[in-house]
């Protein structure tokens, strides 16, 4: 796995361009992970590709990063970099 640390406000463009590049979402999560404090979970896979994200915000502190298999880290990074 590799990993990535994610700006907060790239993480709409990015589940655009994830779906713009044909991953699908295997699994999703969204809920309140601790008092005042707001997160989600989305896995995108294809083939034997596998790409989570996870946000939080912590009460207007905001943290995202992406959690990529090694075989979909170059494809990931320059999605990335193209924010």
């Amino acid at each position: 796995m590799r990993y990535f640390n994610l700006e907060p406000k790239k993480c709409d463009p990015f589940k655009a361009k994830m779906a713009e590049s044909g991953w699908e979402i295997t699994f999703q999560d969204v809920g309140q992970t601790e008092i005042l404090a707001y997160g989600y979970v989305i896995v995108w896979e294809t083939a034997d590709k596998k790409v989570t994200m996870n946000y939080e915000d912590r009460q207007g502190q905001e943290r995202a990063n992406l959690e990529v298999s090694i075989n979909a880290a170059a494809e990931v990074q320059e999605m990335v970099d193209s924010l």
